[in-house]
């Protein structure tokens, strides 16, 4: 038997507070879209799945869904499209983080599916070069990849891999 809970106090704060983030992100453009005049990808989109990992899958939708609320009204830059995306990307991060990685699994392949196929005529028919990149997030997704990641991303006392990768970044980025 399944028991309600109530919200916490806690847990409302960081929803308001990571729902005011998520909007302020929707109003900065962070890398321009290819092929569409005017188009970015707003630092929402990545936003979206660390409010997840923090929050929860439900917390973190919850978050995504009020942020990208007001960011659709008020944001010049913040696409209907991306609103979807960040509540998906919130539930399945926070999913993952909380290895819930079956029922991850099968709500992407319904995703994936559903976008695929319909209507009867989709993408999958029309323009078959929009599905390669979900395709390869699935087989990531399934793939023991997804273990390696998991395992290294909760291992905080051993992070010296990570440090050391980002040193190199830094030190072989082109300055601006």
């Amino acid at each position: 038997m399944h028991r309600k809970r109530k919200l916490e106090a806690k847990e409302v704060a960081l929803v308001i507070c990571f729902s005011a983030l998520y909007t302020y992100f929707s109003f900065v453009p962070a890398f321009p879209i290819v092929g569409l005049q005017g188009g970015a990808i707003t630092l929402a989109a990545i936003t979206a799945p660390i409010i997840g990992i923090i929050l929860g899958p439900y917390l973190g939708m919850l978050s995504t869904l009020l942020g990208g609320i007001v960011g659709l009204f008020f944001a010049p830059a913040f696409f209907p499209p991306s609103f979807a995306s960040g509540i998906v990307t919130a539930v399945f991060a926070g999913m993952l983080y909380t290895n819930r990685r079956s029922l991850c699994i099968i709500m992407y392949f319904s995703l994936l599916f559903f976008f695929g196929f319909y209507p009867f005529v989709g993408p999958v028919w029309l323009y078959p070069s929009f599905m390669w990149f979900h395709i390869i997030g699935f087989l990531v997704l399934v793939s023991p990849l997804h273990s390696v990641a998991s395992k290294n991303m909760r291992n905080f006392n051993n992070n010296s891999k990570l440090l050391s990768a980002s040193r190199a970044l830094i030190r072989f980025s082109p300055s601006m």
